[in-house]
């Protein structure tokens, strides 16, 4: 993924994303508040890439507190329209690969009782699974802060815990002898 996002550097063809309609009474505060705490969770979306001579690494950004923007599209004329444009802007423009975040989260209000957020990620951090599991997560931490309750601390398996795995399997004993018995 990385050298052929390298070697089109202008495609948007590996941007995954969209947005996600919310009608009804919404506290955009606390639906920004769900998405940040969604972002600090998810160990994988810290991950950045960078060029060491000719090699291309994958290492963890320092975490930071994140800030979700939010849009208010209520004082454009036809709020529809220019929110329509803007999601298509957004959606269209390529990520910085090379130490960069590969992903943009924003709130946004479309009227009274429109609201919602637009997400985009890099297939680098993402896979199209992951927009439903992202859903599904922001929905519960919305849920808990509107109802005020904990979020639940809930355990996950990050793409770091995966690498952690992989790099201890490869200074293993097993690992010799695996690789000994597929050179037979």
């Amino acid at each position: 993924i990385i050298y052929t996002q390298l070697k089109h550097p202008g495609s948007s063809m590996f941007n995954i994303g969209g947005t996600i309609d919310i009608t009804g009474d919404v506290r955009l505060d606390l639906l920004r508040r769900a998405v940040e705490d969604f972002i600090g969770a998810n160990h994988t979306l810290c991950l950045r890439i960078h060029k060491t001579g000719e090699t291309y690494v994958q290492y963890p950004e320092n975490k930071a507190p994140v800030n979700v923007a939010c849009i208010d599209f209520r004082t454009q004329q036809n709020s529809l329209n220019a929110f329509g444009e803007w999601v298509d802007k957004k959606a269209k423009a390529p990520f910085e690969i090379l130490d960069s975040p590969l992903f943009e989260f924003y709130v946004y209000q479309l009227s009274e009782q429109r609201f919602g957020y637009f997400v985009k990620l890099h297939h680098i951090v993402a896979d199209g699974w992951s927009i439903q599991l992202l859903t599904d997560e922001i929905l519960e931490r919305y849920i808990c802060l509107n109802n005020a309750l904990d979020i639940p601390d809930t355990p996950k398996l990050s793409y770091l815990d995966c690498i952690q795995s992989e790099h201890t399997y490869l200074n293993s004993d097993k690992y010799i002898k695996n690789k000994q018995f597929w050179l037979e």
